[in-house]
């Protein structure tokens, strides 16, 4: 039964914290795992239990991060008053606070003439307009909670029964009375208590309540478990199962509210280093805030902190593709310039080419004149010699 498997659970999860404890307020690591968002064909008051846990812990989530991530926007003087925050403290509140859904089941619970509908009627009746609440058309025992990760309907039947848990208590009676030694020590005669008594929802919500308190003094850090699939098998991937994960995990929420503000954060020094190009394009100074004002961006675009430059998602991807832009036509300019100047160094040499064959022509030119003209010369005085001989000879004959 599953009253003697919670009563065995409680009695070995005491053992462990009575093994583990420590005196004193020594530093300490403490793991959390709970149990996921729950959304069923029919969901009835333990999945509204789980649900609010994991509502609380959204809310405690939201808190943390998106708070602690505000709070350092404006410690660099960015204006973050546009910026999306998801608070979804509303939904808590109509399921915990007085009036709430587990307040109105509660009253019903203390009435002897009390039900199911009874209940229902009151959470229509107080909650009707609520914008985290919602009632089907067709359904008339079902009222649907907008959570966090989704809307879930849940049907009343059984709620007050549930609450109550009058079978658990006949069974700790049972238990109590039993010859086993084990079975009848894991339940010591109650306190007698003045007022109603208190019921699962109530108890409910002290022991998360006393959670809460215990995670809010600590510094938690989140871990997301996704299942690839449902079939326990290796090397599967479920696609639309990951994605029913991501989003009841709040995962998906996360990442659009991330997205919806200054996603983006770069150090001034790094952020001019990398897109001061863009400035010198205009002629204009290159500290980041001339850069932000030559691309056009308006307040709640891009903003200038006292440490970092912030961005929202979208106009990063556009002042990086500014960025590249202005590279490229520098890259065309150089190229042109590059392909001007080994054009100009390609003819020069063309032209050098063409003179030194020319200055290597003229050079034979000149040689073989100079030889032809060396060859007439020796002619010439050839002949001036054959003429002077000639004469002589004439002369000594015309002695003779």
């Amino acid at each position: 039964d599953k009253t003697i498997y919670d009563m065995v659970f409680t009695w070995l999860v005491d053992q462990c914290n009575k093994l583990l404890d420590c005196e004193g307020e020594e530093n300490w690591i403490g793991l959390l795992d709970i149990f996921g968002f729950e959304d069923f064909k029919v969901n009835s008051f333990e999945q509204l239990c789980i649900n609010l846990t994991n509502e609380t812990l959204q809310n405690h989530y939201n808190n943390f991060i998106f708070c602690k991530d505000i709070e350092e926007c404006r410690k660099e003087g960015v204006d973050v008053s546009d910026v999306p925050f998801p608070d979804n403290t509303p939904c808590l509140l109509l399921m915990t606070a007085k009036g709430g859904v587990l307040s109105l089941l509660d009253e019903e619970c203390q009435l002897g003439s009390g039900t199911d509908m009874g209940f229902y009627d009151k959470v229509i009746a107080a909650h009707g307009k609520h914008p985290f609440f919602e009632v089907p058309r067709l359904a008339k025992n079902t009222f649907t909670i907008k959570h966090y990760a989704g809307d879930v309907a849940y049907t009343v039947t059984d709620f007050r029964e549930k609450n109550l848990d009058t079978l658990k208590d006949a069974w700790k009676i049972i238990c109590r009375a039993s010859k086993d030694p084990f079975i009848a020590q894991l339940l010591p005669e109650p306190v007698e208590t003045k007022g109603p008594k208190i019921t699962v929802g109530g108890f409910f919500k002290r022991q998360l309540d006393d959670l809460m308190s215990v995670i809010n003094s600590t510094n938690p850090h989140w871990i997301r478990c996704i299942k690839p699939h449902p079939a326990k098998k290796p090397n599967m991937f479920d696609g639309p199962s990951v994605l029913s994960q991501l989003s009841s995990s709040g995962v998906l929420g996360t990442v659009k509210v991330r997205k919806a503000g200054y996603a983006v954060r770069i150090p001034r020094d790094l952020f001019e280093a990398q897109y001061k190009i863009i400035a010198v394009s205009k002629g204009k100074p290159t500290n980041p805030q001339s850069i932000i004002d030559c691309c056009g961006y308006k307040k709640n675009e891009a903003q200038v902190g006292t440490k970092r430059v912030f961005f929202r998602s979208h106009i990063f991807q556009d002042i990086d593709l500014r960025r590249k832009s202005v590279l490229s036509g520098s890259a065309k300019i150089v190229q042109a310039a590059a392909h001007g100047t080994l054009g100009y160094l390609s003819a020069h040499a063309a032209v050098l080419k063409v003179h030194g064959k020319l200055i290597q022509a003229l050079r034979e030119m000149v040689k073989k004149n100079v030889a032809l003209q060396k060859r007439e010369i020796d002619n010439r005085e050839e002949l001036l010699k054959q003429q002077a001989d000639a004469r002589e000879e004439l002369l000594r004959m015309s002695r003779a």
